[in-house]
C-alpha cells in the first residue's frame, strides 16, 4: 500500500515563533552532525523555511543517526518536541526534538525536495517512538490522509523526471556538480558537509601578503550571494593561484568542499554568522547555463545615534543625508611610510546625530556624492577616534541616492528640516569651532612652534593665496638623473661636463629639477613654502622641461609664467616639522599636495561655517 504525502509547508515558522506547538510537521533533514557535546544537530526544511538549529536529545535517535537511518534527504515527521534559544547568540530559537518518525529514508529520495512537491510513503517505514524500537508508518499515515494526501507519481517516477529536467553536470576535473544537490547559502553551517552552493560574486579583494609567527604568506577574498544570504570565500597560499585569476565580480559559480567556520568581525562585513575556507578539496566551478540575477542588496539600518552604543570595530549598515563632502586628502601611514589618500564625509540622519565617514584610497578619488544627496552604506565600520566615527572598507558598498524606500523619506525630512536645528555630533573636529573645512584645516597663525613635538611632522590642510616667490636664481637647478638621482651637480670648470658626488660619476647629461619657494597668505598670517617638482609643476601649470627653456630663452617670460598665479587661492596640504639652525628653532613648511580651490563648494562652507558660528553667539 502506498500513500501520498508533502512537506509541511510552514509550519517551521509557526513552531519557531512559538504560534503553534501541537502541530507535528513533516520536514526534510537536509544534513546531520554530532557536536562537540555529543548531541546531533540536524538541519530540516518545511518546503518553505529551513531551520539550521533542530538539536536531538534522545540517545534513541541518536543511536538511528549512528545507523545510518537519519541521513541527508530523510523525511521524518516531528512528534514530540520544544522550543528553546541560544542566549550567546542573540537568543536564536532552537527545536529540542525528543520524539520523531521516519517516514522516508534519504538514499530513496537522493535529493532536496520542491515546495509543494508530493511524494510517495510506502509502508513499513521505522517509527520511533521511545518505546519501542520499531513500528509501521502505513496505519498513522493513513489515518492522516486528509493533511497529506494528493495522488501523484510513485517516487522512482519522479526522481526519474527530475533527472531528465536536471541532468548530471561534469567537468575535466573530475567533480560531479549535481545541480539538485545545489543548497542555499542561508543553511551553511559547520555541521552541513556535503554541500554545493551556486552564487554570484559580488566582491573580490585585491591579493595580498601577510607575516606571522607562521611565516608569510598569500591571502584573498571573495564575498557571494544568492536569493538567501551572502558569505565571504577566502583563499590561502597555493588556493590563491588556483582560484584569484578565475573569480571576477559579477559572474556565477558552483563552489563546494569548503571549510565552514565561524567567521572574524573584525575584517569582514558580510553578514553571516560564519565564512568559507577553500583548500586543496575545494572546487569552484564557473556557473555558465544556469545564470542567477544579481539580488537588491540587503540592508540592516540602523539610527546614526545607536553607534555611540556600540564597540568599534563592528560593521553596520546606515543611511543619512550628506551635509558636506571634504576634498580629496592624503595623510602618510605611520606603519608602511607610504601616502594615502583620504576623503570626509559628513552626514545626518532622522535622530538628529551627525556622524563623519572616512572614504580611503580608490573611494575617496572616485566618491561623486553632492551635499543633500542621500547616502547607503553597507558594512561601514565603527571607529572611536575622539568619539564614535564611520570608515569604508574595500567591502564596504556604497551607494549614492539609492533605489530605496529610506531614500525618498530622508529627502522629504532634510528639505523641511528646520536650518537653525543643532545636530548631535558623534565625533570631535580638530577643526576650529564652526568650521566645515575638514578635521585637519588650519589657519596659518594656528601653526605655531608649541603645537609641534620635537621630532613629529604636523600634517594640515590651508586654504591661502599665493602672494609671493622666492629668487628666480634658485627655482631652478641642474641634478645627476641617473637612476633617479636628484643629487645636485657641479660644473667641471665650463667643461661641459658636470660631476654627482652621490653617484661618483661625471656626464655632459643633467636633468632640470624644480624647488620653489612661495610665500603664502591667509586672513590670520603668512609663511614661506617649500615646493619640491610634482607640487611646484601642479601649482605653476607648467612641466619643469616648458619652465628651464623659458628661463634659458628668456628670464621675463618665466616671470609672466609666475605672475599669472600670483594672488590666487589654492587648497595645500602642508607638512610642518621643527629644525634647529644655529641653535635657533625654527619651523620648515613643505607642501606635500596642491588642489585647485573649488570656488561653489568654498563658498557653501564658508557660508555653513558662518551658520554654526552663530548659533554660537
Amino acid at each position: 500500500m502506498t500513500n501520498q504525502l508533502k512537506l509541511s509547508d510552514g509550519s517551521l515558522d509557526l513552531i519557531l515563533e512559538q504560534r503553534n506547538q501541537n502541530l507535528q510537521p513533516i520536514v526534510q533533514i537536509l544534513g546531520a552532525k554530532m557536536m562537540a557535546n555529543n548531541r546531533l544537530r540536524a538541519v530540516v526544511f518545511d518546503g518553505r523555511t529551513i531551520c539550521q538549529h533542530c538539536i536531538m536529545v534522545s540517545e534513541e535517535i541518536e543511536s538511528l543517526f549512528q545507523e545510518g537511518q537519519l541521513d541527508k534527504f530523510t523525511i521524518i515527521r516531528l512528534q514530540q518536541y520544544s522550543v528553546s534559544s541560544i542566549p550567546k547568540k542573540d537568543n536564536i530559537p532552537v527545536i529540542l526534538v525528543q520524539q520523531l518518525e521516519i517516514l522516508q529514508k534519504g538514499e530513496e529520495i537522493g535529493r532536496k525536495l520542491d515546495p509543494d512537491e508530493s511524494i510517495s510513503l510506502s509502508a513499513g517505514n521505522t517509527s520511533f517512538n521511545n518505546g519501542s524500537n520499531v513500528a509501521t508508518a502505513s496505519s498513522s499515515t493513513s489515518n492522516r490522509n486528509t493533511m497529506n494526501v494528493s495522488m501523484n507519481q510513485s517516487i522512482s517516477s519522479a526522481a526519474s523526471n527530475s533527472a531528465q529536467k536536471k541532468p548530471r553536470i561534469s567537468d575535466s576535473d573530475n567533480v560531479d556538480i549535481r545541480p539538485e544537490n545545489v543548497c542555499p547559502i542561508s543553511v551553511l553551517t559547520p555541521f552541513y558537509n556535503a554541500w554545493t552552493i551556486r552564487a554570484l560574486c559580488v566582491h573580490k579583494s585585491p591579493l595580498r601578503t601577510y607575516s606571522n609567527q607562521r611565516g608569510q604568506g598569500r591571502v584573498f577574498n571573495f564575498d557571494v550571494c544568492d536569493d538567501t544570504g551572502e558569505i565571504r570565500v577566502t583563499c590561502f597560499n597555493d588556493e590563491c593561484d588556483r582560484f584569484y585569476d578565475l573569480i571576477q565580480k559579477d559572474r556565477c559559480y558552483f563552489i563546494g568542499r569548503g571549510m565552514i567556520k565561524s567567521a572574524n568581525k573584525k575584517f569582514s562585513s558580510v553578514n553571516n554568522d560564519y565564512e568559507i575556507s577553500l583548500t586543496s578539496n575545494s572546487f569552484v566551478k564557473p556557473c555558465v547555463d544556469n545564470q542567477i540575477e544579481a539580488p537588491k542588496l540587503r540592508y540592516k539600518f540602523i539610527p546614526l545615534s545607536r553607534i555611540v552604543e556600540m564597540e568599534a570595530n563592528n560593521t553596520v549598515d546606515v543611511i543619512g543625508v550628506i551635509r558636506s563632502v571634504g576634498e580629496l586628502d592624503s595623510i602618510i601611514s605611520r606603519k608602511t611610510s607610504k601616502e594615502l589618500l583620504k576623503r570626509e564625509v559628513v552626514i545626518v540622519d532622522k535622530s538628529l546625530a551627525e556622524a563623519r565617514l572616512t572614504l580611503w584610497g580608490e573611494q575617496a578619488q572616485t566618491f561623486d556624492g553632492q551635499p543633500n544627496q542621500v547616502l547607503a552604506l553597507k558594512g561601514a565600520s565603527i571607529g572611536d577616534f575622539k568619539g564614535k566615527t564611520l570608515s569604508a572598507r574595500d567591502s564596504t558598498n556604497i551607494v549614492v541616492d539609492p533605489d530605496l524606500p529610506e531614500k525618498d523619506l530622508l529627502t522629504t525630512w532634510y528639505s523641511t528640516l528646520d536650518p537653525s536645528e543643532n545636530f548631535n555630533q558623534l565625533s570631535k573636529s580638530d577643526s576650529p569651532a564652526g568650521s566645515n573645512f575638514g578635521p585637519n584645516y588650519r589657519f596659518i597663525a594656528q601653526i605655531i612652534p608649541k603645537k609641534i613635538q620635537s621630532g613629529e611632522t604636523l600634517n594640515f590642510q590651508t586654504v591661502a593665496t599665493v602672494q609671493a616667490f622666492s629668487r628666480i636664481q634658485n627655482h631652478l637647478y641642474k641634478s645627476c638623473g641617473q637612476n633617479n638621482c636628484q643629487k645636485k651637480v657641479s660644473d667641471n670648470d665650463g667643461s661641459g661636463t658636470y660631476h654627482c658626488s652621490k653617484c661618483d660619476r661625471t656626464s655632459a647629461v643633467f636633468e632640470w629639477r624644480l624647488m620653489v619657494n612661495v610665500m603664502l597668505t591667509d586672513v590670520s598670517g603668512s609663511f614661506w613654502v617649500t615646493l619640491f617638482q610634482e607640487q611646484a609643476e601642479k601649482l605653476l601649470g607648467k612641466s619643469v622641461a616648458e619652465l628651464s627653456r623659458l628661463y634659458e630663452e628668456d628670464q621675463n617670460l618665466y616671470i609672466a609664467a609666475l605672475d599669472e598665479i600670483r594672488f590666487k587661492q589654492f587648497n595645500f596640504r602642508i607638512y610642518t616639522r621643527l629644525d634647529t639652525y644655529n641653535e635657533e628653532i625654527r619651523m620648515r613648511h613643505t607642501a606635500g599636495q596642491v588642489y585647485e580651490l573649488k570656488p561653489k563648494a568654498f563658498i557653501k562652507n564658508l557660508m555653513r561655517s558662518i551658520e554654526n558660528l552663530s548659533r554660537q553667539l
